[in-house]
């Protein structure tokens, strides 16, 4: 399943979301998590294009609330997948961890920096030199998958990629589509046969209700910005 990493400023680990999860972990579903803006961005640097940045922050929120709101302890049978080498994540994950002590809330929760390292992650958009490089000390090449962010990435910025992977410095460079290919063969084994998923009626009655309430969400935010 595919979702967006907030919807209307809504994450994943609010809780109106506890039901759908809940089914996905029963099915042992794989998440695919896109970055979006966050629902201020307007707000921000407003020349800039959106996903110059705010996507890969976003996404950082999003998984960040999953870790510490203790989503993925609850549901450790959903394969999470994240994108962009995880964005923000490695640089911000040691911080985190960091910070998260001072707060008597947050103090107990899991840290950031070791669930990185269950969670899956494509190499769309820029992986190399820097991306790529902060991202595998956590994880390890075992949780790297192929992604190119076609078609919303032309086909001339995924041929930059590819080119960016084939040319890095490092060992991975000579087996990167054997190793993701490989990954990409043992993260799906995992999932259960799709037919049988979208064959529950229970799974789908959940996954029409998130959706329209995403949509509703989204339909006010809108009104809203557009009376303001």
């Amino acid at each position: 399943m595919t979702v967006l990493s907030n919807i209307a400023g809504t994450y994943l680990s609010d809780p109106q979301f506890d039901e759908l999860l809940a089914e996905l972990n029963r099915t042992g579903e794989t998440l695919f998590i896109h970055p979006t803006s966050p629902a201020q961005s307007v707000a921000t640097i407003p020349r800039l294009p959106r996903p110059m940045m705010e996507f890969m922050f976003d996404e950082a929120r999003a998984v960040v609330s999953l870790i510490l709101g203790g989503v993925l302890a609850r549901y450790p049978r959903i394969e999470v997948i994240v994108t962009h080498s995880g964005g923000a994540l490695p640089l911000l994950a040691d911080r985190i961890d960091l910070l998260k002590m001072a707060s008597q809330e947050l103090a107990a929760t899991d840290s950031v920096r070791k669930a990185l390292a269950h969670l899956w992650y494509d190499c769309a958009g820029t992986p190399f030199p820097s991306s790529l490089s902060t991202l595998l000390p956590l994880v390890g090449e075992e949780r790297l998958l192929y992604g190119s962010d076609y078609c919303f990435t032309p086909p001339i910025g995924v041929g930059l990629q590819i080119g960016s992977l084939d040319g890095a410095d490092t060992s991975l460079a000579q087996n990167w589509r054997q190793r993701t290919t490989s990954n990409a063969a043992r993260l799906l084994s995992h999932s259960v046969d799709s037919r049988v998923i979208f064959g529950s009626a229970m799974l789908r009655r959940r996954v029409r209700t998130t959706l329209l309430r995403w949509l509703a969400g989204a339909i006010i935010l809108r009104g809203g910005r557009r009376r303001s």
